[in-house]
């Protein structure tokens, strides 16, 4: 017979190497911008597939994830707006939350404020329609180029006007940087060809979030819930399954950007960065210089525009 102490004791040593455990697990949320499509656009038809690889993945592997969306994009042919609605309603449909990514993609750093809250204004329309027939809500904002304002009371200023409306900031923490690779994907030739690309597009990937787990255990002490970022196109939509087998690979679960925003590595950095890169941010108010990989040269070099 096993005595009550040995039963306390195992008991005891489990609690705690489950409460270690939980304290020690990878995190990470998924958020994808640009919506209805990520660069160089293509048909309808490309377009209605590409996003039928995200919402199929997602929603089959019960992945939570934020799409943010740059409505000006519906406009670009009189003709294709209702099917590009629909696209978003796609997204929507699957249990994907829509957010907004701005009307036209502005940057903050060049656009004064009030002309930027209007692009802002512009950018809900239909995203706030479909959220209101899905009964999903509409309550995350992406700086498009992950610029933040200029100056900390530029940003502050925006950010009242965010919460006024009730919309909370979504930094990033891990990138797969596939709107370089996105360029080299749709130049390919073959089936070789796109392979080798998507190849490379995992492997930078892996190295990126290997790099910048030990880059933010070094600002924080610890692992941090990460926000990853990536783009609505072809390169990781054809990729995606692959990336999130990456990631659970290395020890990561899933959770929602709500969840995510709830680790205290969100507060704002001391020393004001005008980026929501928020590693980038945190690295240069602690004086810790980071050097995060980069693509192959020859996606660097395919994605410079001519």
């Amino acid at each position: 017979m096993i005595s009550p102490v040995k039963i306390l004791l195992a008991t005891g040593l489990i609690a705690a190497f489950v409460i270690v455990s939980c304290a020690q697990s990878r995190l990470i949320a998924i958020t994808i911008d640009d919506a209805p499509h990520n660069g160089p656009v293509g048909s309808l038809k490309e377009m209605s597939e590409m996003t039928k690889k995200f919402t199929d993945t997602l929603k089959s592997q019960k992945i939570p994830a934020v799409v943010f969306v740059n409505e000006g994009q519906l406009y670009y042919s009189a003709d294709e707006v209702e099917e590009k609605i629909a696209i978003l309603r796609a997204w929507a449909g699957s249990g994907i939350e829509l957010g907004n990514h701005t009307f036209g993609h502005v940057g903050l750093k060049d656009t004064p404020l009030e002309q930027y809250e209007d692009d802002f204004i512009r950018g809900e329309v239909v995203s706030r329609m479909i959220a209101k027939e899905t009964g999903t809500p509409l309550r995350y904002f992406r700086h498009p180029f992950l610029q933040m304002g200029p100056t900390r009371e530029i940003e502050d200023r925006f950010e009242t006007f965010l919460q006024k409306r009730g919309y909370t900031p979504v930094p990033i923490t891990l990138t797969t940087e596939d709107w370089m690779f996105l360029f080299a994907y749709r130049k390919a030739n073959s089936s070789a060809e796109k392979q080798k690309i998507s190849d490379d597009y995992v492997r930078f990937a892996e190295a990126d979030v290997a790099y910048r787990e030990k880059a933010a255990e070094r600002m924080f002490g610890r692992p941090i819930s990460h926000i990853l970022l990536v783009h609505a196109n072809e390169v990781t939509a054809d990729n995606l399954s692959r990336l999130i087998e990456m990631y659970r690979s290395r020890g990561y679960t899933f959770i929602t950007v709500e969840e995510a925003l709830k680790d205290p590595a969100y507060a704002k950095p001391d020393k004001y960065t005008p980026t929501s890169d928020w590693l980038r941010g945190w690295s240069i108010s602690k004086g810790m210089e980071i050097d995060p990989p980069q693509p192959p040269d020859y996606i660097r070099a395919a994605s410079k525009t001519p």
